[in-house]
Formats: C-alpha cells, structure tokens, sequence
C-alpha cells in the first residue's frame, strides 16, 4: 500500500507543485497579449499594443537601461571582490573562517530594510544618495555573498594536488592558480556572475532607499508604475524578462552545460 500510494500520490504532488510555480508566468504572458485596457486572462483578443506602450514608456526604457548598467558593474565588481574572498575562506583557519562567513555572508542575513537604511545613512554622509555610484555600490554589498557562496563551493570540489605539484616546479601562487585551479573553477565562476547579475535585477527593497530622479532602476520605476496604472504594460515587461532570461540560459547551456555549471558551481549546496 505504501508503494502504490507513493506511485500514485507524488506524481499528482509534484504536477500541482510545478503547477504553482508555472502558472504565475502562463498569466503574466497570456495577459501580455489581450486586448483589453486592464489584466484578463485568457487574453480577450491577440495584440501587441501594450509592448509598443512598453517600449514607447520613456521612463521604464530609461530605468532599463541603468538597471543593466548596474547589473553588469555590480556583478563584476562582486566577482573581482568575491573570488578573492573565497580563497581566503578556503585557506583560513577554522575559527577565523567562521568570523568572515558571518561578515561576509551578512547581506544574506541583515533583513534588506535593515539594509537600506544603514546605506541611507552612511551613503547621505559621503553624498552618494540619489547616485549611480551610490546603487551600483549598494548592490555590490548586496550580491557578493552570492559569488562568495558558489566559488567557495567550487573551491571545496576542486583537487589541489595539480596546484601544489606546480608550486612545487616553481611556480608562484599566483601563476599557479591562474594557470591550474582558474580553468577548472570557470563553471562555478559562471555560475557565481549569473547569480549575481540575476540578485542585482531583482533587488528592489534596497534600491528604494537610494534612487534618484535619473538613477531609478526597473524594479523600482515598475513599483511605482503598477501603483497609478493597471493596464497589462508590466505583463509585457515580464514577458520580454522571461524572454531574455532563457536566451541567456540556453546560451550559457550551448557554451559550457548547465549541468557542469550546477554540479561545479555549487548550486545544490
């Protein structure tokens, strides 16, 4: 009986599951298309009007353009700051080891409006409040213990003895590994900056506290948007995201496999 319930109920459990998560993304998409003025799902009639709107909406095509911005300069500034971090956690002794996970693994922890009201303050005080600085700076804080986290974990899986064999040749710590351990870390690398750059899209709660008239981002400019308009333009926007989020995984699958990127970057841990 256990076995037959097993077989029987998981299959109808896992359908609703993923059920759950899909069906917030079929509505947005659906609703993207209709005709109407305001959100109907199923899409009463097939129009494109509301991605026009989108892509005619000077404020959100503006906010778009400093969300990548930021993205891009947040993830690389995590990536230059993380990696180095990670091998010290690696090669530190245990109780320092535990000292710097808790800082640096702090903005993971520290509840976001906690956050943004620490940065408000201090950013206020070095004239950074309302700056592209100021956000690009706040979503380094923001997105580091991502890249921390999953280089630390490829760090874990890799085999030292080809790093130590070139040390012992001559070679110094540095050359040694970029040229033996950096190769091999390059799936959780990729790993680290997807994360990254996807956590910088998504932030929002801190964001509110340091955007300026210029320097609002997307999430930001589509909160205060869906607050005095209810016609289906966010529907589109999240359509478009949806879009440019699975080009970027299915190129990401063609140039190096997620599954290498998963079980290398330390994505189940």
């Amino acid at each position: 009986m256990r076995r037959l319930l097993g077989r029987s109920v998981l299959p109808v459990v896992n359908t609703v599951i993923c059920l759950f998560i899909v069906a917030p993304i079929v509505v947005a998409i659906g609703s993207s298309f209709t005709t109407t003025s305001f959100y109907a799902f199923p899409p009463k009639g097939i129009s494109l009007k509301w991605y026009d709107a989108l892509f005619h909406n000077d404020a959100l095509m503006q906010a778009a353009v400093v969300t990548l911005k930021v993205g891009l300069l947040a993830t690389l500034l995590a990536t230059l700051l993380g990696v180095p971090a990670a091998i010290g956690l690696t090669r530190a002794r245990p109780a320092v080891r535990a000292v710097l996970n808790g800082v640096l693994l702090a903005p993971l922890l520290v509840p976001a409006i906690v956050a943004g009201i620490g940065m408000l303050i201090v950013f206020s005080k070095v004239g950074l409040t309302g700056t592209f600085k100021g956000i690009v700076l706040a979503h380094t804080v923001m997105v580091m213990p991502y890249v921390v986290l999953v280089v630390y974990s490829g760090l874990q899986a890799l085999d030292r003895s080809a790093e130590d064999a070139a040390r012992s040749l001559g070679a110094g710590p540095v050359r040694a590994f970029c040229e033996i351990s950096l190769p091999a870390l390059r799936p959780s690398l990729i790993a680290a900056m997807l994360f990254a750059f996807i956590a910088s899209l998504d932030e929002t709660v801190v964001t509110l506290f340091l955007v300026g008239p210029t320097t609002s981002t997307l999430p930001v400019s589509l909160f205060h948007y869906i607050q005095y308009s209810a016609d289906p333009t966010p529907a589109a926007l999240a359509t478009v995201l949806i879009v440019v989020t699975a080009v970027v995984l299915f190129t990401i699958d063609r140039l190096v496999g997620l599954g290498r990127v998963a079980a290398r970057g330390g994505v189940a841990q």
